[in-house]
C-alpha cells in the first residue's frame, strides 16, 4: 500500500509540486491553472497557473482586473467557471457580481469562448462536466451467441432507456 501512495507523489506533474512547495506557507494565497474548454470537442487546454492573492479566508472576490487576467488572449465575452475539486460544488460560474467562497489550492479556472460559428451548437462546461460525472460506460451484445458485435456507449445515468435506444440505431 505504502509503495503504491509513494509512486502516486513520484507521477505527480512536477509544476504543482513546485507551486506548492514555493506558496504553501502563504495562507492569503491561492493557487490555481487555467483552462480553455473546447465545446466542440469536450476537451481543456492548459492555458497558465496563477496565483490569487485572497481578501478574506478563501474567499475570491471577482474584480475588473481578476477578469481582465483571466481572460488574457481571450474572448472578453467568454464565461468563466470555477471547477472545484474539495467541494460538494463540482463547478460554480463566476461573475463580478458573486463572491465565490470555499476555494481550494488547484481548484481550476475554465475559460468557454462563444460559438466560432452561427450554426456552432455550445454546451457550457458546467453542464458538460456533470454530465461527465454522471457518465457510465455500457456494452452491449446481441442476444444471439453467433452475432459477435460487441459495442460500446457512454451513457449519462440521469438518461432513460429511450435516450439508449436511440444512441443504439
Amino acid at each position: 500500500m505504502q509503495l503504491t501512495e509513494e509512486q502516486k507523489k513520484y507521477k505527480a506533474p512536477h509544476f504543482w509540486i513546485m507551486l506548492e512547495k514555493e506558496f504553501k506557507d502563504d495562507r492569503d494565497k491561492l493557487v490555481s491553472s487555467v483552462c480553455k474548454y473546447d465545446s466542440a470537442s469536450g476537451k481543456l487546454n492548459y492555458c497558465g497557473t496563477i496565483c490569487l492573492q485572497m481578501q478574506e479566508e478563501v474567499t475570491l472576490k471577482p474584480t475588473a482586473e481578476f477578469f481582465s487576467m483571466i481572460l488574457y488572449n481571450s474572448d472578453p465575452n467568454s464565461k468563466v467557471y470555477l471547477r472545484r475539486f474539495l467541494n460538494p460544488l463540482i463547478v460554480t460560474k463566476v461573475s463580478p457580481s458573486d463572491d465565490i467562497e470555499g476555494m481550494n489550492n488547484f481548484d481550476i479556472f475554465i475559460i468557454q469562448e462563444g460559438a466560432k460559428t452561427s450554426d456552432e451548437v455550445i454546451i457550457d462546461y458546467d453542464k458538460f462536466i456533470v454530465q461527465k460525472i454522471n457518465e457510465i460506460q455500457v456494452t452491449c451484445r446481441p442476444k444471439s451467441e453467433m452475432d459477435d458485435r460487441v459495442f460500446q456507449l457512454a451513457v449519462d445515468r440521469t438518461q432513460g432507456i429511450r435516450h439508449l435506444k436511440h444512441k443504439i440505431k
